[in-house]
Parts: structure tokens; C-alpha cells; sequence
């Protein structure tokens, strides 16, 4: 087992005491302008690819993207901006999506927060949620990009077409 042990250390050089670190990615951006008045809607996920692609979208269709690669990141974010809407994935590294969800509720109330995911047996991890009284939308991956605009133009308040 040692031998082990010591593989998993020189692989890795991030491991101290048999236990592994967790580098929390930097945040891409923490403000909009100040002349963007464009709705902010956070988008969380590890999956870097979804992120940016979804960010594209929504910048090219009239959303102020906010990118967080982790759910850590994400806690960061919300205690420097207020997102107009929060859309997380459930499962993602050491904090996930319901736990973004529930510190987002927390903060701001009236937030919408929609999450996601490509496994419907992840929705076991919405019970804790539950059991606190939160109550979250989940949809359905792959989604389509004009899906998800649907339902963040109905969730945004104004921007219902």
C-alpha cells in the first residue's frame, strides 16, 4: 500500500498527507461594465466547454455572461455580484450545483436559479434542498440553446417576450 501512496504523491505532487488538494480555479470575470445594463446570468459548470459555449450564446443573445468553472468559484462570484440568474449543473466538484443554488437563495431570494443536468439519478442530490423548503427547476441535458433562452427570458422578470 505505501508503494501506492507514494506513486499517487509524485503523480500528482499535490497530495500532502495522503490526502489530495483542490485548486479552485480563477474566476473569469467578477463585473460587467458599467454601461452593460444587459440581464447578468451566471453559468456554472466544471465541464470549461459548456461554460464558455453557453456564455457565447448568451452574450450574443442579449445576456451579460458570468462564467464559474467550479461550484467554489461560483460562491466567490455571488458574494461580489448579484446575477439576475443563476444556471448551474447539479454534479460538479466539491461544492455542487444545489449547494450554489441553496447559497444563491440565501443571498438573494428573488434570484432565479435554474440547474441542470445529464443524469436523472442526480436528482438525489436536490433532497437536501428539498428537506430546506428550496425548490429548483431542473432541466434536461443536452439542452437546446434556444430551450434555455425560453426559459431564462420567462424567469428574468421583464424579459418575458
Amino acid at each position: 500500500m505505501k508503494k501506492i501512496g507514494d506513486l499517487l504523491r509524485r503523480i500528482s505532487g499535490k497530495m500532502r498527507d495522503s490526502s489530495p488538494t483542490y485548486e479552485i480555479p480563477q474566476p473569469v470575470q467578477f463585473e460587467r461594465p458599467e454601461l452593460d445594463s444587459r440581464p447578468m446570468v451566471l453559468v456554472v459548470d466544471d465541464e470549461r466547454v459548456f461554460v464558455d459555449t453557453f456564455a457565447m450564446i448568451l452574450d450574443q443573445s442579449g445576456y451579460y455572461p458570468l462564467k464559474a468553472y467550479s461550484g467554489e468559484q461560483a460562491l466567490a462570484l455571488i458574494e461580489e455580484v448579484r446575477p439576475d440568474l443563476v444556471f448551474a449543473d447539479i454534479v460538479m466538484g466539491w461544492v455542487n450545483g444545489v449547494e450554489v443554488a441553496m447559497a444563491v437563495k440565501q443571498r438573494w431570494p428573488d434570484c432565479p436559479v435554474l440547474l441542470t443536468t445529464g443524469h436523472y439519478g442526480n436528482l438525489k442530490l436536490l433532497e437536501p434542498a428539498e428537506a430546506a423548503g428550496y425548490q429548483f427547476e431542473v432541466l434536461a441535458r443536452p439542452i437546446h440553446p434556444n430551450d434555455l433562452l425560453a426559459k431564462l427570458a420567462a424567469a428574468i422578470p421583464g424579459r418575458a417576450s
